[in-house]
């Protein structure tokens, strides 16, 4: 102590109290600068809603407008070569081509899964011990992602073989692409028979322990890597197609157990209460996963903004020409406008495949159908009235998504100088 200049009284006394000095309180921030941002991190809820809205919005367009332009394609087909007026009938574009092709794949898959026995698909993995579960539920997490990212690539490859829809390098990528969707149908199915065990059997502690520790698995996995800016997206993107998955689970289980005989031996409330903890959980996982990157990566908040501009700018760009401007707003380049569906290009930029989920939907409520209506004429009835119904909702979403990308076109036009680095983001 001697060296210090301080007795051994003082240097306890020091130790004890730390020398105070309130002047030295202007020196030190309120709240870090990184924190001030971090804490705003409920603003990255945008952009996985405004991504998960784009997701659904595509998906409807595989139910209610794929399906009449593959008619349109149809008659084309069968015109050709005809004369009217003097004038032979057009040839079909490349987007009808596509869009047929892609009518094809749907049908084809709804119709070898019209032969697939679900109940003992379900019965097979009850009978599974809680490890095996575990094992399988997140193999089939790992190979969906990768089924997803592998389908829209195909897709990118079935336009590139474009020579004409009765082409035979088309009807190969046409027949590799049923596969795939045939496939990743597949694993949507494995995870709602999960998600059924998981509200039906008495090992539905144990099972919903293994979606909780499979949600934690995730953060994990995720909070310790650096990410840049541009390399996030990959992550918001899985997120927000994970949402639209959750959703279109819960309202299969839910037209499951209404269309069910043992509709009055289901325990409802406490079916709802799991649903419900399910939903909070997925927003709740995502909320700290963001955190925790803000924070350890240094990240801006305006990075979320960003992602939410380039989704805007797919929005619109996709339905205005090259050059074009419209209200101040001038088109973004973009590989495949006028090619694609309005609808499928802002949903490629997050990897979203609709035709799976697709085909599982339809194939879960042919077989609800049979508990509304047992007469044919008043299923096909109620087959065009829910097909109007769901005709109405697309109109809908795409008039909201529209709407609300127009009202941010300025901060898309502020886009501009970083839209190098950023037009490149993509999910897997």
């Amino acid at each position: 102590s001697k060296g210090f200049g301080v007795s051994l009284t003082g240097f306890l006394l020091d130790e004890a109290r730390g020398r105070p000095d309130e002047k030295s309180m202007r020196r030190v921030e309120q709240l870090p600068t990184h924190m001030t941002e971090v804490v705003q991190i409920l603003k990255a809820e945008k952009v996985l809603c405004l991504g998960m809205l784009v997701c659904f919005d595509a998906l409807l367009h595989e139910l209610t407008v794929m399906p009449l332009q593959a008619v349109c394609a149809i008659g084309k087909l069968a015109l050709q070569g005809l004369k009217w007026r003097g004038k032979r009938w057009a040839q079909l574009s490349v987007a009808e081509s596509i869009e047929l092709c892609r009518f094809v794949v749907l049908a084809c898959s709804v119709l070898l899964f019209h032969f697939v026995d679900v109940t003992w698909v379900y019965h097979t993995l009850r009978g599974q011990s809680f490890m095996k579960l575990y094992v399988i539920f997140n193999m089939v997490e790992i190979l969906e992602r990768l089924a997803r990212s592998v389908g829209s690539d195909m897709i990118d490859w079935l336009l590139g073989a474009h020579r004409g829809v009765l082409n035979r390098s088309m009807k190969r990528y046409v027949l590799f692409l049923l596969v795939l969707v045939a496939g990743h149908t597949s694993m949507h199915m494995a995870r709602l028979m999960l998600l059924h065990i998981a509200l039906n059997s008495s090992k539905a502690d144990a099972l919903f322990l293994m979606l909780l520790t499979n949600n934690f698995a995730e953060i994990k996995t995720t909070v310790f890597k650096n990410f840049k800016e541009e390399g996030l997206f990959v992550i918001v993107a899985s997120d927000c197609v994970e949402r639209l998955y959750l959703c279109c689970d819960i309202v299969l289980v839910l037209l499951h157990m209404f269309s069910s005989p043992r509709y009055e031996q289901y325990n409802k409330p406490n079916v709802l209460w799991w649903l419900f903890i399910m939903v909070v959980l997925e927003i709740f996982t995502d909320w700290i996963k963001f955190f925790c990157i803000s924070k350890f990566c240094k990240l801006s908040i305006k990075t979320f903004s960003r992602y939410r501009d380039v989704v805007v700018g797919d929005i619109l760009s996709c339905r205005l020409m090259p050059g074009q401007t419209g209200h101040g707003f001038e088109a973004l380049e973009l590989k495949h406008r006028n090619v694609y569906s309005f609808s499928y290009i802002p949903a490629q930029r997050f990897s979203f495949v609709a035709l799976p989920l697709a085909t599982l939907i339809i194939t879960q409520s042919r077989s609800a159908l049979g508990a509304f209506s047992q007469k044919p004429t008043e299923r096909v009835i109620l087959c065009l009235c829910i097909f109007l119904v769901l005709c109405l909702i697309k109109a809908s979403t795409s008039i909201l998504l529209v709407g609300h990308a127009a009202r941010r076109r300025t901060n898309v036009g502020d886009l501009k100088g970083d839209w190098a680095k950023f037009r490149k983001v993509k999910a897997l």
